[in-house]
């Protein structure tokens, strides 16, 4: 490596020395084969938020009378579309559940794929320190169900990559054509995925021009016009009139939220095991910004890192109606951190502990997914067979408890389990999404009134904290009976059921059950 490229932190190996097991190009493949082990076993992909976008890609591909009386659903260029285009052809080719389950396969494996790349671009092979990070496709974001998001985010990495070897090589005229076209890929994948992309191939670009010793302004014109492709999506969102409105942005600088979000970047069921596993990834992180053991960082990925941070630190919590903007970039901030770490000044036996015991730690990340995702499957499979006992073209209004938030690490994911009879009995339900210039499908059942979108299908646990929060009681006794077919209860035990005449018990276990509303 050049002692330029050295002081950039960007190189390439000088392919003499033997490779390292955790270098091979076989390591490579197997993590990301190993990424996509705990999404093999479940029946569907147990993501809070999936079922609710299952029920839109079914609209998409479905051709029924019964959901156009429901629903609306027409194509249009937004920012949100990552998965809802690979669903075309594997929607048609392999159906929506099956499909579903291979689209969703692809997010951790291109993840992946975008971090090992990333870090062989800039330290020339593969760091003993880099498969701690890549646990980090599982982040909260992919358990919550941001699908789009992480598939933007992923092609984000990927990009990034990318970006870096044309800037190596010295190619700017391919480098600009290139990614005046993948900036509108990332973008209509996902919009935030596309400022996390300009954001890091901004200051990655900057780091380099500095380190070539360019004067500030002479580094930042430069840098400047290597960054105008990545807007090629402003002239897009230019002429949709959509983005021009419904311009809501809140939730700025919540200390205590962004403290948690912190904490949960691996959140899924087990406290212990997935705030122990964040303190880790920290605490290395740490390690190496002391310099001890040998241990530092390459600038081009630490300061894009650092960036990266800033920008979950003082974006808003919700823009447009979607939520969580801020919560969704601290994961990728750490995971470019933990890339950046550059092992090779540390001693033989060191590098090998290190390797060893990020392959250990990945293998752990992903047995612990792989149970887990088995137990949602489990309890998501009893509580659909309910849909057995729904006609065809039926209305159901179903409830479920709304997550606990913060409050309670566990989830049981089901707020939009619902959606499921949209995509097997193509049924109307309460609990999809209706956001203008954000979603493709359009609620079009006037009788449903405002029980008939998302989050209507929640209620709260009665709370002397929260007197005015909406109860069971509340929906049971608001939502309009005469406008719905079925009442299906998800995550409600027996003693808290509803024992009204009216309501004729049709099916039922210990978490779920389902009425046939008696219409008079």
């Amino acid at each position: 490596m050049s002692a330029s490229s050295f002081a950039l932190g960007v190189g390439v190996s000088s392919g003499h020395a033997a490779r390292r097991w955790w270098e091979r190009p076989s390591a490579a493949m197997a993590a990301v084969l190993l990424s996509i082990v705990p999404l093999l076993w479940p029946t569907l992909p147990p993501l809070a938020d999936l079922p609710g976008h299952m029920g839109s890609f079914h609209l998409a591909l479905a051709q029924s009378p019964a959901l156009e009386r429901y629903f609306g659903f027409h194509w249009t260029l937004i920012g949100n579309l990552g998965v809802d285009l690979l669903m075309l052809p594997l929607g048609h080719w392999f159906g929506v559940e099956l499909g579903t389950r291979i689209a969703i396969a692809v997010i951790p494996a291109i993840t992946v794929a975008g971090m090992l790349w990333l870090a062989h671009e800039v330290h020339g092979r593969l760091p003993a320190t880099a498969a701690f990070a890549l646990p980090l496709a599982y982040c909260f974001p992919l358990q919550f169900g941001f699908v789009n998001y992480c598939l933007s985010a992923g092609l984000m990495l990927c990009g990034f990559a990318l970006w870096l070897r044309l800037g190596r090589q010295r190619r700017p005229v391919l480098r600009a054509v290139a990614f005046a076209a993948i900036a509108i890929v990332v973008w209509v994948a996902h919009a935030v995925g596309w400022a996390m992309l300009c954001l890091l191939c901004g200051i990655a670009e900057l780091q380099r021009r500095r380190a070539a010793r360019a004067t500030w302004p002479r580094a930042l014109t430069q840098t400047f016009l290597a960054w105008l492709p990545l807007c090629s999506p402003l002239l897009l969102m230019a002429t949709l009139a959509h983005h021009q409105s419904n311009s809501q942005v809140g939730a700025f600088f919540n200390v205590h939220n962004l403290a948690v979000w912190l904490v949960s970047m691996l959140r899924d069921r087990w406290k212990w095991f997935d705030v122990a596993s964040t303190a880790l990834l920290f605490a290395l992180v740490c390690v190496a910004a002391t310099r001890r053991a040998g241990l530092r960082f390459a600038p081009v990925l630490a300061w894009s890192g650092l960036a990266l941070f800033a920008l979950f630190l003082v974006a808003p919590g919700t823009i447009n109606g979607s939520d969580y903007v801020n919560t969704r970039l601290a994961p990728y901030a750490l995971a470019v951190l933990l890339l950046a770490i550059d092992t090779r000044s540390t001693s033989a036996v060191l590098q090998r502990r290190l390797a060893w015991g990020a392959a250990a730690f990945l293998v752990l990340r992903m047995a612990g997914a792989s149970a887990s995702f088995a137990l949602y499957d489990r309890d998501w499979t009893r509580n659909l067979a309910a849909l057995d006992h729904i006609p065809r073209g039926s209305a159901v209004a179903s409830f479920t408890p709304a997550p606990a938030g913060a409050r309670t690490w566990y989830s049981t994911r089901q707020e939009h389990l619902c959606a499921m009879a949209i995509v097997r009995r193509d049924a109307f339900v309460n609990c999809e999404w209706d956001i203008d210039g954000l979603q493709l499908l359009q609620v079009k059942y006037a009788a449903a009134g405002h029980y008939s979108r998302d989050p209507s299908q929640m209620f709260y646990r009665p709370s002397p904290q929260d007197p005015s929060a909406t109860t069971l009681a509340d929906r049971l006794q608001g939502f309009p009976r005469a406008a719905f077919d079925y009442l299906w209860l998800v995550g409600v035990p027996d003693e808290q059921r509803p024992r009204q005449p009216d309501l004729q018990p049709v099916w039922s276990n210990d978490d779920s059950a389902l009425y046939r509303i008696q219409h008079r």
